[in-house]
């Protein structure tokens, strides 16, 4: 708890009960004394001055003893002299300094008088000793803020509190006095990018430790530390410090808006009561984070129009927070009000890039587009403050120089507050008809319901192990990633790596591999390395065929797709390369032809499609583009302690993604902006091509692009009103709930996995992210909206200390439930503690209900115990035992095959799909059966995230059934069919239209 400031003279009140009347004559006597007294005041007693002089001189001349026995006698004597006394005590605190009695001098800075003329510089001076000698935080902000109050415009103060405030993470408060540092002009680059991060924090383990330790009662360090455990995933370490800093001090309102948090992303309803009906406040409901808890304690509760009221009222408080303008358009959305959703949206994600935009803001024309941004948002103090921060670094640009007074003075007459007035969205929406926010018996009995246990929750894990048999299968390949070693990172085209594609290269059943390699350098095509063409045997092993099969892919290869360009029954594959891309078209007799279509060059793709598009049969190519601008591939950025590295995303420009139509005579037109696919703003690293909602044309597909630190694309395939397919697509990534996280921010989104994980019959995103963000799992609802449910699905703290590319849902078990294995590693060796370069694949085991438990190393195998830099991962059955198995591309060491070894795995049925109305592919094709209670659906889709293409077959898991239930099978021309008494174990083609099963031979049988 924070000390209180003692002033001068202590009082005790007087004693409880009536009092009795005072007689005429005692007044009469102690007006005459007082009288006395006060002409006593006007002459000061000339033998205090002479001892405060002789203090004075006794400190000037080292005699502490002596300063110290003078200053604290005429203290004592000064009791009615509040000036003299004033005096007195801060010549003792500076007695106290020069000794480096740091605590005693403080509580004589304390010990000023209020009202005197030394109480200002008493109040900086002890909160200055607080903060910076003692370690105490809550003492150094209470003297701080005392000295505001009698200061507004102390720099001291101001800057002191912006620190010690933030220090705490409490930001909210702090951000007045950022934007008085604006007004003051005194603002540096770090305090104006703290200003502009809003709620993200500078946290500092070591110092934050140092302040609990000195003062273990104080709440600060308490709240911030709380907060670092939150995000190492030490979630009871984080409540219990809340808890404790809020029985520190209970009118902190910080703690108890972190605390609401814990307990929404914990799900945890009747705790979520409890803590209502314990700290619901007036101070509470004034704090936008008070009222971002409410809003999703109420959406806990399936009140909607309740939660929209909070979420709306955060926003008024504060409308640059991202969550709750996204938070609230995403709830308008779902309550039928998109047009006043958009807004919202759109704010979000404008704040987001923003933010994303100032953090790494350096150059002069990085800090002209966040002013830009600045200025659009409305926000007129960090426009002038990025405005002046460009005028120092262009000291002779004079039309900059002319402009600055004229925008400062723009600035007079504006409270201190971000947002300029009339400028928040939220005062320009009503909300009355919606029903004031109210905990009332109906949302405190939905808050209290149990959750239903998943169908295997209690169930014991089961046996999944997989083998890393690379060596043994005679596959040796090492991606080459540049000049020097593969790990030697230096720009950033060596981050992405290569990727990995499944094809059936001569159609006999048996999966073969293509292996994308790399360099020496970005724009090298000199043919001394090439990718790497590997033909399964049917027996365990691999054989490279890349000569035999005419392929000489010689360029800086990324990822790649397969498909079947001319539906002649064989698989084509696409390249994504640096410079031009590629279209290897597969001849039908082992080998490939270069199909290099016009237009392919001039960007660094990095992920691709192959898909039928538009409906006509003829799969489409879709290039997904990264950065752009002429120094992409060469240049090197500063790190913070001065060391040339590669730069961040941010630095460069965004390219466009690119769509070529499939004209059916061997050409490719550019119809990316016909199909409203050119949308600006993109660094894409991933894609998935699938049916992802019901009212999806017939004919068409949707696409997901994962976008590195900018918003994700969500296009959506648009039709008549007759449903007829348009070949338009529409980006609804912000509407739909995919564009950022729950927390409206952007992420460093790479690898994408999808698939039904909590078997509700609707497809759902798993996205891989950068270290200390989160890998994001989007789950679908019935209206075709998405949530970020990484928390209750057991993703989050698992996911925050590693740095995600490829990842696939399986079934590993065969038990009709999806799995989810990511491989990891970082993009630079930074050296730094917490921060590995390295890092382990992850495999995570599905409860049933679409919650993941990690599976540890030692049961996985010994491949996961170890760390490597990860890249491409795709999915296949590489022995056709059913089950399936991993491919994985890495930086530093040889490509990985990973067969899956489970034991106890369940009966299966793997299907093989010919598309007859549309694309041969059939891409998009949704299967379902009862299995059990649950309903389980597959679709089969493409892109398949992070530069990889997996394996054209669907596994129905079924678990110890020993029949193979009835499959629905829904082509993409809308087409539907029931297959009966399918082969338990078996592995079959089914071709659209017709009602025959053809059963494959199993792997037992000759396999070339």
């Amino acid at each position: 708890m924070s000390k209180p400031i003692r002033s001068g003279a202590d009082f005790d009140p007087p004693a409880g009960g009536r009092r009795r009347p005072v007689p005429i004559w005692a007044v009469l006597v102690v007006l005459s004394a007082s009288i006395a007294g006060f002409a006593w005041l006007l002459s000061p007693d000339p033998d205090v001055a002479s001892q405060l002089a002789e203090a004075r001189s006794a400190l000037d001349g080292g005699n502490l003893e002596d300063a110290t026995r003078l200053s604290e006698a005429v203290f004592e004597r000064s009791e009615q002299d509040g000036s003299t006394r004033g005096q007195a005590a801060m010549l003792r605190a500076r007695i106290a300094e020069v000794g480096e009695q740091w605590d005693v001098a403080a509580e004589w800075y304390d010990r000023v008088p209020d009202g005197v003329l030394e109480e200002t510089a008493a109040r900086a001076s002890a909160g200055s000793l607080y903060a910076d000698r003692l370690d105490r935080l809550g003492d150094a902000i209470q003297r701080f803020t005392v000295l505001h109050e009698l200061d507004p415009d102390s720099l001291q103060a101001r800057r002191r509190l912006a620190q010690l405030l933030g220090l705490a993470t409490r930001n909210h408060e702090a951000e007045s006095h950022l934007v008085a540092l604006v007004r003051l002009g005194n603002i540096s680059h770090l305090q104006l990018l703290l200003l502009v991060l809003g709620e993200e924090t500078i946290d500092d383990a070591e110092v934050l430790e140092r302040f609990r330790a000195a003062a273990p009662d104080d709440p600060h360090p308490l709240i911030a530390l709380a907060r670092m455990a939150e995000q190492a995933g030490e979630i009871s370490k984080a409540r219990e410090w809340l808890e404790s800093a809020i029985a520190a001090d209970g009118e902190l309102v910080q703690p108890v808006v972190r605390l609401g948090q814990l307990l929404v992303d914990a799900r945890n309803g009747p705790a979520l009561v409890a803590w209502h009906d314990s700290h619901m406040s007036f101070s509470l409901g004034l704090h936008p984070g008070g009222q971002l808890v409410l809003g999703d304690m109420f959406r806990m509760a399936g009140r909607l129009p309740l939660a929209a009221r909070c979420y709306h009222e955060a926003v008024r408080l504060d409308p640059n927070r991202p969550e709750a303008c996204y938070r609230l358009g995403r709830i308008l959305v779902r309550l039928g009000r998109s047009s006043d959703a958009a807004e919202f949206l759109e704010r979000a994600r404008q704040v987001e890039a923003y933010v994303q935009a100032a953090k790494v803001a350096k150059t002069p024309d990085d800090i002209v587009d966040v002013a830009r941004r600045a200025d659009k948002l409305s926000l007129p103090w960090e426009h002038y403050a990025w405005t002046a921060l460009l005028a120092a670094v262009r000291p002779d640009d004079r039309g900059l120089a002319e402009r600055l007074p004229r925008l400062r003075e723009s600035l007079d007459g504006l409270p201190e507050r971000r947002t300029r007035p009339g400028a928040n969205p939220a005062q320009r929406l009503d909300l009355s008809d919606f029903p004031v926010p109210r905990l009332d018996d109906q949302a405190v009995a939905r808050l209290n319901e149990k959750r239903p246990s998943a169908d295997r929750a209690d169930a014991a894990t089961p046996e999944i192990r997989f083998e890393e048999v690379s060596e043994a299968a005679g596959l040796d390949f090492r991606f080459v990633n540049g000049p020097g070693r593969a790990d030697d990172i230096r720009f950033m085209y060596q981050t992405t790596g290569g990727g990995v594609g499944v094809f059936d290269l001569d159609r006999n059943g048996w999966p073969d591999l293509w292996w994308t390699q790399g360099a020496d350098r970005p724009t090298d095509d000199s043919g001394r390395h090439r990718d790497l063409v590997c033909l399964n045997t049917g027996d365990g092993q691999l054989l490279d065929v890349s000569r035999q099969a005419k392929v000489l892919e010689t360029r800086f290869s990324q990822g790649l797709a397969v498909g079947d360009v001319n539906a002649d029954g064989f698989p084509d594959v696409m390249v994504a390369n640096l410079s031009a891309n590629r279209l290897w078209l597969n001849n039908g007799d082992g080998t490939f032809s270069d199909m290099t279509w016009s237009g392919s060059s001039g960007r660094w793709t990095t992920s691709c499609l192959v898909v039928d598009l538009d409906g006509d049969g003829l799969p489409d190519l879709y290039e997904v583009n990264y950065l752009a601008g002429e120094d992409v591939f060469t240049r090197r950025c500063e790190g913070p302690d001065g060391s040339r590295g590669i730069c961040t995303p941010q630095t460069f420009s965004t390219a466009t993604d690119r769509v070529f139509r499939n004209t059916g005579d061997g050409r490719f037109e550019d119809v990316s902006a016909r199909w409203g696919l050119d949308r600006p703003g993109g660094s894409g690293l991933g894609i998935v091509a699938a049916r992802l909602f019901p009212e999806t044309p017939a004919g068409s597909l949707d696409l997901f692009v994962a976008n590195d630190t900018r918003a994700n694309f969500l296009f959506r395939a648009s039709a008549s009103e007759d449903g007829t397919p348009l070949a338009r697509w529409d980006e609804i990534a912000l509407g739909r709930g995919v564009a950022l996280n729950d927390s409206g921010r952007a992420e460093a989104c790479m690898g994408i996995a999808v698939g039904d994980v909590d078997a509700d019959g609707h497809l759902d995103l798993f996205v891989t992210n950068f270290l200390d963000e989160t890998n994001t799992l989007y789950r679908q609802d019935a209206q075709g909206g998405f949530a970020d449910r990484t928390r209750s699905a057991g993703l989050e703290s698992v996911s925050r200390h590693q740095l995600g590319f490829g990842t696939q849902f399986l079934d590993a078990d065969l038990d009709g439930v999806l799995d989810l294995v990511v491989t990891n590693g970082h993009i630079e060796e930074t050296g730094e503690e917490g921060r590995p370069f390295r890092m382990p694949p992850q495999f995570f085991w599905n409860d049933g209900s679409g919650r993941y438990r990690q599976l540890s190393a030692k049961g996985l195998g010994e491949f996961f115990g170890g760390a490597y830099l990860g890249r491409g991962l795709a999915r296949l059955d590489f022995d056709r035992d059913g089950a399936p198995d991993v491919a994985i591309s890495h930086l530093d060491r040889p490509a990985a095959l990973l067969v899956n070894r489970s034991a106890g795995r369940g009966h299966r049925v793997v299907v093989r799909l010919v598309g007859t109305v549309g694309g041969r592919d059939a891409i998009g094709t949704t299967l379902s059966y009862r299995l059990g209670p649950r309903r389980v659906m597959r679709q089969l889709t493409a892109g398949d995230g992070f530069q990889a293409s997996n394996q054209r077959v669907v596994v129905l898991g079924l678990g110890t059934s020993k029949s193979v239930p009835e499959v629905q099978v829904t082509w993409p021309s809308g087409r539907q069919q029931v297959f009966d008494g399918l082969p338990l174990d078996g592995e079959v083609v089914l071709v659209e239209g017709r009602a025959r099963v053809y059963r494959l031979p199993g792997p037992e049988s000759p396999g070339r």
